[in-house]
C-alpha cells in the first residue's frame, strides 16, 4: 500500500511541472544574403536586414545592400521586399526518440523595391525586382522551448531587376534567415 502511494504521488509530481511550448505570433528575425553579380555592371553585394512572418505564408524584409568597392564596403541602397512561400516538400523525415526532425523544402517569390540614394552608381533611383528561389530549414517536433523559438532557413535565389537603366539585370546569391518566436508553456 505504502508502495501505491509513493507511485501516485510521484507521478502527479510529474504532471505538475510538465511544460510544453507554443509559439506566439510575435517574432523577429535577421537576414543576411550575398548576391553574386552576373553582368559587368554588376558586382557581387551583400544584404543586411530584418524580417517578421505574417502568418504561415507571408515574410516582410527591410534592410539595406552594400557592395564591395576598392576593398571597402560601400553602402549602395536601402531595401523593401514581402516574401510569399509555400511548403514544396519534405525531406529527410526520421524519428528519434520520442521527437521526430524533419528538413522541408519550400518554394518563395519575393517582390523588392530598391531605393537607391546614392549618385555615384549606375542604378535607377527606384528599382525593383523580383527574387524566386528555394528553401529549406529544419523542423522538429515537440514542446521544447529550444525546438519551438527558433527557426533557421537557407535560400538559394535568383533575382530579376527591372527597371530603366537595370532592365534584365539578373544576379544569383545565398542568403540565411535567423528567426525567434516568442512561446508560452501552454500546460499553465
Amino acid at each position: 500500500m505504502k508502495a501505491f502511494i509513493l507511485l501516485i504521488s510521484l507521478s502527479s509530481f510529474q504532471i505538475v511541472f510538465a511544460q510544453y511550448y507554443m509559439r506566439t505570433k510575435k517574432n523577429i528575425g535577421v537576414y543576411s544574403a550575398y548576391n553574386f553579380g552576373q553582368d559587368r555592371i554588376l558586382q557581387s553585394s551583400v544584404q543586411l536586414g530584418v524580417c517578421s512572418q505574417i502568418g504561415r505564408h507571408f515574410i516582410p524584409e527591410l534592410g539595406a545592400t552594400f557592395v564591395s568597392v576598392n576593398q571597402d564596403a560601400t553602402f549602395r541602397s536601402l531595401n523593401a521586399a514581402i516574401q510569399y512561400r509555400t511548403r514544396l516538400l519534405k525531406i529527410h523525415e526520421r524519428k528519434r526518440g520520442a521527437k521526430c526532425k524533419l528538413e522541408l523544402l519550400d518554394l518563395f517569390v519575393a517582390p523588392e523595391y530598391f531605393y537607391t540614394p546614392n549618385e555615384s552608381f549606375r542604378f535607377d533611383k527606384n528599382t525593383y525586382s523580383l527574387r524566386y528561389g528555394l528553401a529549406i530549414h529544419h523542423f522538429e517536433t515537440g514542446g521544447s522551448k529550444r525546438s519551438r523559438a527558433w527557426l533557421t532557413k537557407l535560400e538559394a535565389y535568383h533575382r530579376t531587376y527591372f527597371g530603366e537603366i537595370s532592365k534584365g539585370r539578373r544576379e544569383f546569391g545565398l542568403s540565411l534567415r535567423i528567426q525567434h518566436f516568442k512561446t508560452y508553456d501552454f500546460l499553465r
